[in-house]
């Protein structure tokens, strides 16, 4: 990746699989609590379908994926699985009329999980960076009404989405 713009961020799509078996393995994901969306660097969204179970491979999730943006949906029976469209993080944000957008970032105000949990709501758009290093682009940082930092480290996505997820299906499941 050395050499082409933006190149802290790119190169590791193992990271957002990673962090897609996270949050599509729960029961807020399985009880249709909760829509996951993928938004990358070149202003393509991926909708992850409801119940989907996403291959524990890499190596078959990646495949997927290539096919995904060949033929911009993958479907069976009927069911969209992942589906493709060329949107910006804003469009995104419109199209799912959040109530808040809440953003994890070790450059947000100092939360605990439970703290960040008990500020979710329903209807609130998470957005946790899914690459190697850096931080939100200015104009995603825009979109963002609050952002939050669960620990003094930088930690990896997949652990913020896990544990932020489990607080929050506790107030969601009590």
């Amino acid at each position: 990746m050395r050499g082409i713009k933006n190149e802290i961020k790119r190169g590791r799509p193992d990271i957002v699989h990673f962090c897609l078996l996270e949050a599509c393995t729960i029961p807020l994901f399985e009880q249709d609590k909760m829509t996951v969306y993928v938004h990358t660097i070149h202003d393509k969204v991926i909708e992850i379908g409801k119940g989907v179970r996403l291959p524990k491979s890499y190596h078959r999730f990646a495949g997927i994926v290539e096919k995904l943006f060949s033929e911009k949906k993958i479907k069976n029976n009927n069911q969209t699985l992942l589906s493709l469209q060329d949107m910006t993080f804003s469009e995104l944000v419109d199209k799912i009329k959040p109530d808040k957008v809440l953003g994890l970032s070790s450059e947000g105000k100092q939360s605990s999980y439970g703290e960040v949990a008990e500020i979710c709501t329903d209807k609130t758009c998470l957005v946790v960076g899914g690459f190697p290093k850096g931080e939100f682009f200015d104009s995603t940082k825009k979109r963002i009404d609050a952002l939050r930092s669960v620990d003094k480290r930088q930690l990896e996505a997949h652990v913020v989405i896990a544990r932020v997820l489990y607080e929050y299906e506790k107030t969601v499941f009590m």
